[in-house]
């Protein structure tokens, strides 16, 4: 994550790197862009799922095992992201 507008963002792994994430976008049909849901690697309920009050705004952030769109992820989406 990095301030709006930055032109690049610099990315530090190593080969062992298990940081993952997943990003969900979409747009009504309207055209308008709803806000984006970023899906990290982690437990629910554990130490990344807590930091996400320090996370910037006009975005939705949750945790998962495999930061995957599994089931749990897509019904997180529909609640706070689609039905509003």
């Amino acid at each position: 994550l990095n301030t709006i507008g930055h032109k690049t963002i610099n990315m530090r792994t190593s080969t062992s790197s298990t940081m993952r994430v997943t990003v969900a976008v979409a747009v009504s049909a309207s055209g308008n862009m709803l806000p984006p849901l970023l899906v990290f690697k982690g437990k629910p309920g554990g130490r990344i799922e807590r930091e996400f009050s320090a996370y910037p705004e006009g975005a939705h952030y949750c945790v998962q095992e495999n930061a995957w769109m599994d089931e749990q992820v897509m019904k997180k989406w529909i609640d706070i992201i689609l039905i509003p």
